[in-house]
Protein backbone atom coordinates (compact mmCIF):
# COMPACT_ATOMS: atom_id res chain seq x y z
CA UNK A 1 0.00 0.00 0.00
CA UNK A 2 1.28 3.48 -0.86
CA UNK A 3 1.87 5.95 1.92
CA UNK A 4 -0.32 9.06 1.96
CA UNK A 5 0.94 12.40 0.65
CA UNK A 6 1.25 15.57 2.71
CA UNK A 7 2.01 19.17 1.82
CA UNK A 8 4.26 21.01 4.25
CA UNK A 9 4.55 24.80 4.27
CA UNK A 10 7.80 26.25 5.61
CA UNK A 11 8.68 29.94 6.03
CA UNK A 12 12.11 31.49 5.40
CA UNK A 13 13.54 34.95 6.17
CA UNK A 14 16.00 36.84 3.99
CA UNK A 15 17.63 39.84 5.70
CA UNK A 16 19.45 42.62 3.86
CA UNK A 17 20.03 46.39 4.13
CA UNK A 18 16.39 47.04 3.14
CA UNK A 19 14.87 44.87 5.85
CA UNK A 20 13.52 41.34 5.97
CA UNK A 21 11.74 39.52 3.16
CA UNK A 22 9.87 36.27 3.71
CA UNK A 23 9.36 33.27 1.47
CA UNK A 24 6.67 30.65 1.95
CA UNK A 25 7.56 27.33 0.37
CA UNK A 26 5.22 24.35 0.06
CA UNK A 27 6.68 20.91 -0.65
CA UNK A 28 5.17 17.44 -0.99
CA UNK A 29 6.11 14.41 1.08
CA UNK A 30 5.10 10.76 1.05
CA UNK A 31 4.99 9.81 4.73
CA UNK A 32 3.18 7.58 7.19
CA UNK A 33 2.02 10.54 9.31
CA UNK A 34 1.83 14.31 9.52
CA UNK A 35 4.64 14.26 12.08
CA UNK A 36 6.94 12.31 9.75
CA UNK A 37 6.19 14.65 6.84
CA UNK A 38 6.99 17.70 8.99
CA UNK A 39 10.21 16.15 10.30
CA UNK A 40 11.43 15.40 6.78
CA UNK A 41 10.37 18.81 5.46
CA UNK A 42 12.13 20.63 8.31
CA UNK A 43 15.39 18.81 7.59
CA UNK A 44 15.12 19.79 3.91
CA UNK A 45 14.16 23.37 4.92
CA UNK A 46 17.35 23.79 6.95
CA UNK A 47 19.42 22.64 3.95
CA UNK A 48 17.46 24.92 1.59
CA UNK A 49 17.95 27.93 3.88
CA UNK A 50 21.68 27.29 4.20
CA UNK A 51 22.08 27.08 0.40
CA UNK A 52 20.33 30.45 -0.04
CA UNK A 53 21.82 32.29 2.92
CA UNK A 54 18.38 32.57 4.50
CA UNK A 55 16.98 31.61 7.89
CA UNK A 56 14.37 28.91 8.35
CA UNK A 57 12.02 30.56 10.86
CA UNK A 58 10.67 27.26 12.20
CA UNK A 59 7.08 27.77 11.07
CA UNK A 60 5.44 24.72 9.48
CA UNK A 61 1.93 23.74 8.50
CA UNK A 62 1.02 20.35 7.08
CA UNK A 63 -2.03 19.07 5.25
CA UNK A 64 -2.97 15.59 4.08
CA UNK A 65 -3.24 15.67 0.28
CA UNK A 66 -5.62 13.63 -1.85
CA UNK A 67 -3.75 12.04 -4.75
CA UNK A 68 -4.67 13.29 -8.21
CA UNK A 69 -4.07 11.89 -11.69
CA UNK A 70 -0.30 12.52 -11.75
CA UNK A 71 2.03 10.50 -9.52
CA UNK A 72 3.73 12.65 -6.89
CA UNK A 73 7.36 12.56 -5.74
CA UNK A 74 9.08 13.65 -2.52
CA UNK A 75 10.08 17.30 -2.59
CA UNK A 76 7.68 18.34 -5.39
CA UNK A 77 6.51 21.94 -5.12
Amino acid sequence: MNEPWFTVRCVFAFKDEHGTRYEERVTLWSASSTEEAIERAEQEAREYAEELGASYVGLTQSFHLCVGARPLEDGDE
